[in-house]
């Protein structure tokens, strides 16, 4: 039997540091400081999409290029893909 997995995540890394998440699909994009809330609602769109953890605050001004936010790189964290059929890889 598959267990149900809660996602505890705190708006800080371990140093204090803000983040955000950020997450695309082909038809939008969007950002918040809770996972769980941003990936029910990205699951409730019907698409594939793409979830990134992004180490700024989440008032941070950033250019999005290619479904992807445009920050130095020791800033961006993938998290993974939902495929539709799949969940979370």
């Amino acid at each position: 039997m598959a267990t149900k997995v809660k996602w505890v995540v705190k708006p800080t890394d371990p140093k204090g540091n803000p983040h955000h998440w950020y997450a695309t699909s082909a038809a939008e994009w969007r950002v918040g400081d809770n996972l769980e809330t941003l990936l029910a609602y990205m699951k409730r769109q019907g698409y594939p999409f793409n979830v990134f953890r992004v180490s700024l605050p989440l008032d941070a001004e950033y250019r999005i290029e290619e479904y992807t936010p445009q920050v130095d790189a020791d800033k961006l964290h993938f998290v993974g893909f939902w495929n539709i059929m799949g969940g979370l890889n």
